[in-house]
């Protein structure tokens, strides 16, 4: 497939996700090729916050609540582990609910989603770079999409019927975890700045 295959089919999961994260989840690979997909997507998305912090500038460059996300090594390993947990946190709380999908099409949908987001960035870099006040709106419509994506996508993957309960139990896992790494980064000596 082409760069060109990839937006085409980005575009075709945004227009009817289901079918997308279907199409995704057929895709034959061995899990180790899974995760360097995961962590290529990863890598473009570190690139794409480095440019939009260029941009920016550096006296708005403080975009990350911890300073040391600013280093984009930092960035991409924190990225490769949000992902990770992601990937098996919807394993295996979907199948602790008798959900029937696999760890291995949850690493694929998680990076697939990337993919898509980074798609969005790079259209949001653009406007950013023309009109910044738009740039935020279109900031704004990306996390709307990237919810609805992700919901849809864990939906689909264990063949959940209710998006309702799904993105309510998406949000008290997020809180759950944001809240438990915001304790351990305390406790490690990292100040979080709001």
């Amino acid at each position: 497939m082409t760069l060109k295959d990839y937006i085409q089919n980005a575009i075709a999961t945004l227009r009817n996700p289901r079918a997308g994260a279907r199409h995704v989840m057929a895709v034959a690979m061995e899990r180790q090729d899974r995760w360097l997909v995961l962590a290529l997507v990863v890598i473009l998305n570190t690139i794409i916050a480095e440019i939009f912090l260029l941009l920016m500038g550096a006296e708005d460059a403080a975009m990350f609540p911890i300073p040391a996300l600013n280093n984009p090594l930092v960035l991409s390993f924190v990225q490769v582990g949000a992902m990770f947990l992601l990937a098996i946190g919807i394993d295996v709380v979907g199948r602790r609910f008798k959900g029937t999908g696999t760890l291995d099409q949850a690493i694929l949908l998680i990076a697939w989603l990337q993919f898509i987001m980074i798609c969005i960035q790079v259209v949001q870099l653009v406007i950013f770079a023309v009109a910044p006040p738009i740039g935020a709106l279109v900031s704004l419509i990306s996390l709307i999409i990237m919810a609805w994506l992700l919901t849809v996508f864990v939906a689909e993957l264990h063949g959940f019927q209710s998006l309702g309960v799904v993105f309510l139990c998406i949000i008290a896992g997020i809180f759950t975890f944001s809240v438990g790494v915001a304790i351990l980064l305390t406790l490690l000596g990292f100040q979080i700045t709001v």
